[in-house]
């Protein structure tokens, strides 16, 4: 029994992005088709061919086909593009019984490619545990994890014991979160209502302009334990967003390279329309008790080089 397989049948969607055509053209794949029965090994070319079509946009801009020796297999570009080159060619290997050993052979790449031998190293708690465990006790929550430090920087969540299906890791009555909610029931009503006017935007200006006020109020806010959390910007394991371009060329090339800068795009974006908001509101609710119970204060400095 045979069976042939297209390598437009890799294609998701069944379009094939000009990057990944240039890269299948190289190795002379584009439009090839493999011939299998049920003793035949997974043919190399058809391996590759699975590899081109799962690689990102990013990862094909770095791909350099050999020139000498255009036959050679491809390598695998990452592990996410990796399973899902295995996982298509699964797929594509119809009818089963025509290609026994080419699906043991993909079998045993993707238990390979997905086995993970666990590293232990011991857990140490970051020094903002004993807050954070407090300030869940005290809001009625719950937890089964710790604010632990992380090998390759900053801090994250890790859970104390083994979690089974079903298990709560965190639970957070909804009063305990600053949310778009949060914010409406804590402005002022009248710049709730202007804010209210942005649509799309309402929700993220509110939580914005809320926890400015907050941060401007200091210890008088009733959020100061949580805003205390907030890990600055300006130190390691910080987000990405927050990294000078230096730091974000370690990353060049790849997938988060791109997504950090339309992270911060849309940050500027954000910060420029509550800017424009805040002066909208400003004027609209004059100098009175609303604009005063927010407790900011609005300063502009205009760049001369910018207005040339």
């Amino acid at each position: 029994m045979r069976a042939v397989v297209a390598e437009s049948a890799l294609a998701a969607g069944g379009e094939t992005p000009p990057l990944c055509r240039e890269a299948l053209e190289a190795h002379g794949l584009l439009g090839s088709a493999h011939y299998m029965h049920d003793e035949a090994p997974l043919p190399s070319a058809l391996l590759s061919a699975a590899r081109l079509h799962a690689m990102t946009e990013a990862e094909l801009w770095l791909y350099e086909p050999p020139r000498e020796q255009p036959t050679k297999t491809v390598p695998p570009a990452s592990t996410a593009s990796e399973w899902h080159a295995l996982v298509s060619l699964r797929a594509a290997l119809t009818p089963p019984a025509a290609c026994r050993a080419a699906l043991s052979q993909v079998d045993a790449l993707l238990a390979e490619l997905c086995h993970v031998v666990p590293e232990h190293s011991p857990l140490r708690l970051d020094a903002s545990d004993a807050a954070a465990g407090a300030l869940l006790s005290a809001s009625g929550g719950r937890g089964a994890v710790c604010v632990a430090e992380c090998t390759v920087g900053g801090r994250g969540l890790v859970a104390q014991a083994a979690l089974r299906v079903g298990d709560a890791a965190l639970s957070l009555p909804a009063t305990a979160l600053i949310s778009a909610a949060t914010a409406r029931s804590e402005l002022p009503p009248a710049v709730v209502s202007l804010l209210e006017e942005e649509d799309v935007w309402s929700e993220h200006l509110l939580v914005m302009l809320f926890l400015m006020r907050e941060r401007a109020l200091g210890a008088r806010s009733r959020w100061t334990a949580t805003l205390a959390l907030l890990p600055p910007l300006d130190t390691e394991g910080g987000p990405p967003s927050a990294w000078a371009e230096k730091e974000l060329l370690s990353i060049g090339g790849t997938d988060a390279y791109w997504q950090v800068h339309a992270v911060s795009f849309r940050m500027y974006l954000y910060l420029s329309i509550c800017l424009y908001v805040l002066l909208y509101v400003r004027e609209r609710v004059g100098g009175g008790g609303a604009w005063e119970s927010l407790g900011l204060t609005l300063t502009l400095t205009l760049n001369p080089a910018a207005t040339k």
